[in-house]
């Protein structure tokens, strides 16, 4: 009976995961992003909606 509760709890987040990924998608596919760059990442984030990229190689310094 135990197995059963914690299976329909599951499947039920497994769920909630998914639209709430879908929404989050969705957001920040219609957001104008607000990039920032950190000093110890090589990640860029948005401050509105945590979509991230990769950034770009540092400018070398002379």
């Amino acid at each position: 009976m135990v197995q059963i509760s914690i299976n329909n709890e599951v499947e039920q987040l497994k769920k909630q995961i998914d639209q709430l990924e879908k929404k989050l998608l969705f957001v920040q596919q219609n957001c104008q992003h607000i990039i920032v760059e950190s000093s110890h990442s090589s990640v860029r984030r948005c401050i509105k909606c945590f979509y991230y990229q990769e950034a770009e190689a540092a400018p070398k310094v002379f």
